[in-house]
């Protein structure tokens, strides 16, 4: 992920299809934690691909360096989530919103 870029993420989950599931991604890097609710969701051959979209604003919340992604669901009640997985944060030259 690029800092003050509008970035797809795409995680995928499978087994289990969360097109009728309520999903959460969470990004964190120190005290700095961003929770995206409802990102879009498809299901293709037993694979769940999530895909939050961030903001400028979202991605310039982060520092370069890495980070930590988790993908949390819940179906009929129960609540399931993804291990952490560690991505990175890259600079931008161009730090502000545009």
């Amino acid at each position: 992920m690029i800092r003050w870029t509008t970035p797809s993420i795409p995680l995928t989950v499978e087994g289990v299809d969360l097109t009728g599931a309520e999903v959460w991604v969470t990004v964190e890097q120190g005290s700095t934690v961003l929770t995206v609710e409802d990102p879009a969701v498809s299901y293709a051959d037993g694979v769940s691909t999530v895909t939050p979209e961030l903001t400028q604003e979202q991605t310039a919340l982060f520092s370069a360096g890495d980070a930590k992604i988790q993908l949390n669901w819940k179906i009929a009640g129960k609540r399931d989530a993804t291990a952490v997985k560690a991505i990175r944060v890259l600079p931008n030259l161009l730090d502000l919103e545009i």
